[in-house]
């Protein structure tokens, strides 16, 4: 998983964001959030997110680029994810719900096509939710992908508790059953 060190133990910084493009991972940490990732993806006003104490990892090849900046074009983040602690977090509380959850797969386009099976809020196949917001928010995912990535990627989308998908990216979604 992501290193949670802080600088001031001699290890690496805190990286709280995730970004997946169909080229890189990205760990770092968004600048300019208000309040969550997935808000910060909505604003319009910003094309690019900006992340400090960054990481960049070659899905293909592993490599490794550590940065104090990189900024990364929206239109191309697949998936993102952010490392907060979701204990008492309102919004989480609702997604999470028993009986407001569909098992569902989304499957995405690019060099990466990312297969995503995880459980979904009902309400986010509904209209008019499904045109509300440009992401969909998927629950304990299971990611899988073709091409295989590098192992130092695909390790590092084991595990999530959740997992933003930007519906841009999206080629299918269809629901496997109830929760």
């Amino acid at each position: 998983m992501v290193e949670t060190k802080g600088e001031a133990s001699g290890g690496p910084p805190f990286r709280e964001d995730l970004l997946v493009t169909d080229t890189f991972l990205y760990l770092g940490t968004v600048e300019g959030k208000v309040q969550r990732l997935s808000r910060a993806m909505e604003d319009p006003r910003h094309p690019f997110l900006s992340m400090r104490d960054a990481a960049r990892i070659d899905l293909e090849t592993g490599e490794i680029v550590e940065s104090p900046q990189f900024l990364v074009n929206l239109e191309h983040v697949v998936l993102a994810h952010e490392f907060v602690d979701l204990t008492g977090d309102e919004g989480w509380k609702r997604l999470s719900q028993e009986g407001t959850k569909v098992q569902a797969q989304a499957q995405t386009r690019g060099r990466f096509g990312f297969r995503v099976t995880a459980f979904l809020p009902r309400a986010a196949l509904a209209s008019p939710l499904l045109e509300e917001k440009p992401y969909f928010v998927f629950l304990r995912p299971e990611i899988a992908c073709r091409p295989e990535p590098h192992e130092e990627a695909a390790r590092r989308l084991e595990g999530l508790s959740y997992v933003i998908v930007r519906k841009a990216w999206v080629t299918s979604l269809f629901g496997l059953g109830p929760a």
